[in-house]
């Protein structure tokens, strides 16, 4: 409406010389007020094509549809149309009363008038056209990276559906071999495991939870585990404290520890052991790296559907700022990451309910 209120005092202000020029006895306010009255009369002739032609043209041309022939013709007869009509408001009501002129004394030839009308439809159409077409695309564009984003939300969760479930197996074959060995033991990790799976159930429904805590539930996995080998499989964890609050995706980390105590293989003298390393640096970059002993014939390579997850959330959840790399040293399988918590610093969490 603005846009259109501009445009028309501006045709305004460039037909009262014409008027004063047709009318030269006439004062200013006069011309004024025939412009305006010429320019609510020429109106019409201008929404025609705007609304009835460049809308639907612009919709069409946007959304890609197959119907492009059809509005190419709409646009072209509306036109037409406005053509027509700014001709009939000439003809009947502009050149008698407004340029106080019989028809055929009006300056330029019929192909000239028609060409001048065309040439005062045609910006509108152009003005509105561009608008509309920005506002399009930009309208298409944002759609398109919402229904990505709620894609990626899905495949997401779906990770988290596969992983959490596959966490579950391999904790309840802990408490399997705790109960055939030690029920004490068994009896203490079933408290371990509780703590776990409400941080599952329910923390892991968030988008993410403070650092620390995420860490917390590592050691107490670790622990878990301990209960179940005794010395037979020592882990070694340094954690790093982090000086602010920092958050990261729940549940990210623990199939790292997982995959480690799964396909770790020991030998007799124990020389060997799970190391897990951890540091939050100045530039806020979280490094975990995680080391274990394997076979080269073991499937710790692969880590099976833990790492495959974690690879593709990695990816939704921190797009361009984490490196996550494996490496096989000797007899060592070593997995390092790095994540920039840079924009999780500070970030309010939703309740959970």
């Amino acid at each position: 409406m603005i846009i259109w209120i501009v445009h028309e005092l501006y045709f305004t202000s460039m037909s009262t010389p014409t008027i004063s020029f047709y009318q030269p006895g006439i004062d200013l306010l006069q011309q004024l007020t025939l412009g305006i009255s010429m320019t609510l009369l020429l109106l019409p002739s201008k929404l025609i094509p705007v609304y009835l032609g460049v809308a639907p043209f612009v919709k069409t041309t946007v959304n890609d549809s197959t119907s492009k022939y059809y509005v190419l013709i709409r646009l072209f007869l509306s036109i037409i149309l406005g053509i027509i009509a700014y001709r009939i408001a000439m003809y009947v009501v502009v050149y008698p009363f407004i340029f106080n002129i019989p028809v055929e004394f009006a300056l330029g030839t019929e192909i000239q008038r028609w060409m001048s009308n065309f040439s005062e439809i045609i910006v509108p159409m152009l003005l509105f056209g561009s608008i509309w077409t920005f506002d399009a695309q930009f309208t298409a564009s944002e759609k398109a990276r919402q229904l990505e984003n709620e894609k990626l939300e899905i495949e997401l969760q779906f990770l988290k559906n596969q992983t959490n479930p596959h966490f579950l197996f391999n904790t309840l074959n802990t408490i399997y071999g705790l109960i055939r060995k030690n029920q004490k033991a068994a009896e203490t990790s079933i408290l371990e495991v509780s703590e776990l799976l409400r941080y599952l159930l329910y923390e892991c429904n968030v988008k993410e939870v403070p650092l620390e805590t995420e860490q917390i539930m590592m050691e107490k996995f670790i622990q878990l585990q301990n209960l179940r080998f005794g010395n037979r499989t020592p882990a070694i964890a340094n954690w790093c404290k982090p000086e602010s609050s920092f958050n990261i995706s729940p549940g990210l980390l623990l199939p790292l520890i997982d995959n480690a105590y799964k396909f770790s293989h020991f030998d007799k003298e124990q020389k060997s052991k799970i190391s897990i390393e951890t540091r939050l640096n100045k530039d806020r970059i979280y490094h975990f790296r995680i080391s274990n002993p394997y076979r080269e014939n073991t499937t710790s390579g692969s880590g099976g559907i833990g790492l495959t997850n974690l690879k593709r959330q990695l990816e939704i959840e921190y797009p361009e700022r984490h490196t996550f790399e494996i490496e096989k040293n000797g007899m060592t399988f070593i997995v390092d990451l790095k994540i920039d918590l840079k924009n999780s610093a500070n970030k309010v969490l939703p309740n959970r309910e």
